[in-house]
């Protein structure tokens, strides 16, 4: 989880650099002068024929699009915790854990628990995306706004409705591991990964997290 949003943050900065920045030949014929950062306003900027860029401005932006537009405080990963399964299909739940991470205007609320039996073991891990909510559609897009349906002899991939939510699963029947992922309410990100467990049993615990409740949620700690 953590390698994805490093890459979802990656392109934002991409994307704000070359929002603000002119082609190369336009900056070869413009004549630009950096300024030495202001103590007091703490700021860096360079300054173009065309005007202005001020980084920090830069980063406000993509702080306002991984968000939407908004401002939103990821919920405390101590109520996310709350709704991992106790025990799923008679195993009960272990290392039930949680944390908030922030950094460079990004926020994100994780919480995740193992059940495990002899050596199979499944991991349900919920995430509110926070700041980073407005990027979700991207971060998804390869399954979220597309269907895909293939399959293997050992493997299945497929986007389908689960309890009323757009999901994906990818399982390999040979080794019986799998994910599946499921968002709610463009905000919340439910991720199950199963070893050596078969693909009913990691829908099971899909099933067992309470959506509803994440959906009811989805407003909380947003201010416009």
């Amino acid at each position: 989880m953590l390698s994805r949003i490093l890459f979802i943050v990656l392109i934002a900065f991409s994307f704000i650099f070359v929002s603000c920045s002119s082609n190369e030949e336009e900056k070869k014929e413009n004549a630009k002068q950096v300024e030495e950062t202001n103590d007091e306003e703490n700021s860096i900027s360079v300054q173009t024929k065309d005007g202005e860029m001020d980084l920090t401005d830069a980063m406000t932006q993509m702080q306002q699009m991984m968000s939407g537009g908004e401002k939103v405080e990821p919920i405390n990963f101590r109520k996310l915790r709350e709704m991992l399964p106790k025990e799923i299909d008679g195993i009960k739940g272990s290392n039930f854990k949680g944390e908030k991470t922030g950094g460079f205007g990004i926020k994100v609320s994780t919480a995740s628990a193992d059940y495990e039996e002899d050596d199979m073991s499944i991991t349900v891990t919920i995430t509110d995306m926070g700041t980073m909510k407005g990027m979700m559609a991207m971060a998804s897009a390869a399954w979220l706004n597309a269907e895909i349906d293939r399959e293997t002899d050992d493997e299945i991939e497929q986007t389908y409705t689960f309890n009323g939510n757009k999901t994906h699963k990818k399982y390999n029947s040979t080794n019986e591991s799998g994910e599946i992922n499921t968002i709610i309410a463009n905000r919340f990100l439910i991720n199950v990964e199963g070893r050596n467990v078969s693909f009913e049993r990691m829908e099971a615990a899909l099933a067992e997290v309470p959506t509803a409740k994440l959906e009811s949620l989805k407003n909380e700690g947003i201010e416009q």
